[in-house]
């Protein structure tokens, strides 16, 4: 008898996912990362800190937006919030190549004491943003996208993903490198399993495995950046700051 009361009770219980909660909580650790490397930033002032600092903002907001989706529903409101982040990728993103150049530099790979070696990393970048600076003027061309029950916008051409492939494997590369001269792996580990995260067909397994690829990929690259930021920087006493 309770058994049967018990499937009776499952069998009619709907199930809602919520996986616009898990874009929250994505949110709020994307949040606390940005918040940290900011307090390292602002301890150190460090350019290899605040080159990756600065496309960081742009991680929680778009997954706050994207989590509250579900309640905003499609229309204006959604569409003009869904547009912030993108242009925000769009000019900061490319800079994070300059942290991989002062990195690969400042710890010695051959090929970055070079000044072509070095400089061509910063040209790249610099051409990545003058490339993608046109999505400014088509921000609103933005399609509606929705999987399970989450609810948002995303660019009709993806013009984001490009970038972002590009710093991510360069930082991956980077990490790579450090493994294997430092025996640092907290950032090639977190890249490489981003990396994996962003290959996935989001319309088979949905955007959490991406966004979730981007706050990992973030997370190595803003923890090697405050490791190297302390190790590489010095105090007005011409001391070393103190690394974790």
């Amino acid at each position: 008898m309770r058994g049967s009361w018990l499937r009776r009770v499952v069998g009619s219980a709907q199930y809602k996912p919520m996986y616009s909660v898990l874009l929250l909580v994505l949110a709020v650790a994307a949040l606390g990362v940005t918040l940290w490397t900011f307090r390292h930033w602002q301890a150190t002032r460090s350019g290899l800190i605040l080159f990756v600092l600065l496309p960081l903002p742009a991680l929680p907001y778009e997954l706050f937006v994207a989590g509250i989706g579900r309640w905003l529903g499609p229309g204006q409101t959604l569409l003009e919030l869904s547009g912030l982040p993108i242009l925000w990728w769009t000019l900061t993103l490319p800079l994070a190549l300059f942290s991989v150049a002062t990195l690969c530099r400042r710890v010695g790979f051959s090929w970055a004491r070079l000044d072509w070696g070095h400089g061509a990393v910063c040209i790249v970048a610099v051409v990545l943003l003058l490339w993608k600076l046109p999505v400014i003027f088509t921000i609103k061309q933005l399609r509606l996208a929705s999987w399970e029950d989450t609810v948002r916008y995303v660019p009709a051409v993806p013009v984001v993903p490009l970038s972002l492939w590009l710093v991510f494997g360069a930082f991956m590369l980077t990490g790579l490198g450090l493994w294997r001269r430092e025996r640092w792996r907290w950032l090639a580990l977190p890249l490489v399993v981003a990396l994996v995260l962003l290959a996935l067909p989001v319309a088979v397994v949905g955007p959490i495995p991406a966004y979730l690829g981007k706050v990992l990929g973030f997370v190595g690259m803003a923890g090697t950046a405050v490791h190297y930021g302390y190790r590489f920087t010095i105090r007005p006493d011409n001391s070393i700051l103190k690394t974790f």
